[in-house]
């Protein structure tokens, strides 16, 4: 009778235990920056967005140098226990507002109690974030800035593993459109292709 007992007992923690360890997962969130008021509160944004988390019922602001930097716009595009420590990690995707369409990627992870650490990279940032099976992301990249004229593709893999944010590989698309004439920006900078395209 008394291993029914152990056993129901071990039945009950193994069936509460993923409950409650999900009851207790921090709310991360997104505030926009008042810059209506006279008064900017500290390490606060002259304008855009802040991230801030909820845990225990405490609220705290996440901030970096970085994250300050591309601030004009932050959403919160997944949450998911990147780590497998049973506390769900927050992936971030800010802007700064530049006509260059990059997005950067943030990891924002709890590493104790009342302690997170923010995970980014140069090579963390693109455009379209996917969360593949596990830990793995993967971010489509492309050459940004005036008078870029490649037409580079990429996609870059990472996993997030014990607090680190590691590169695991980077694939160029090598796929072209067929074409009879091809004329691109760089060869238009270059007044190549100006009569196909004007007639003169």
């Amino acid at each position: 009778m008394k291993v029914l007992y152990i056993l129901f007992g071990v039945f009950v923690y193994l069936i509460c235990f993923p409950y409650q360890s999900l009851a207790n997962q921090p709310e991360f969130f997104i505030k926009s920056a008042d810059t209506d008021s006279e008064i900017k509160a500290p390490r606060r944004s002259d304008y855009g967005d802040d991230l801030f988390v909820r845990d225990e019922g405490k609220e705290y602001l996440i901030q970096t140098d970085e994250l300050a930097y591309w601030n004009y716009d932050k959403e919160i595009i997944y949450t998911a226990d990147l780590d497998n420590d049973g506390v769900k990690e927050a992936i971030v995707a800010a802007s700064d507002g530049g006509g260059h369409g990059i997005i950067k990627y943030f990891i924002i992870s709890k590493r104790g109690e009342n302690f997170y650490s923010v995970y980014e990279s140069n090579d963390f940032e693109g455009c379209c974030l996917k969360l593949l099976k596990g830990n793995i992301l993967s971010v489509f990249k492309y050459d940004k800035g005036i008078g870029v004229t490649s037409q580079v593709q990429e996609i870059s893999l990472f996993e997030f593993q014990n607090g680190n944010l590691n590169l695991l590989s980077t694939s160029q698309n090598e796929a072209l459109i067929p074409a009879l004439s091809e004329i691109n920006s760089y060869e238009i900078d270059q007044n190549i292709g100006s009569k196909f395209i004007t007639g003169y």
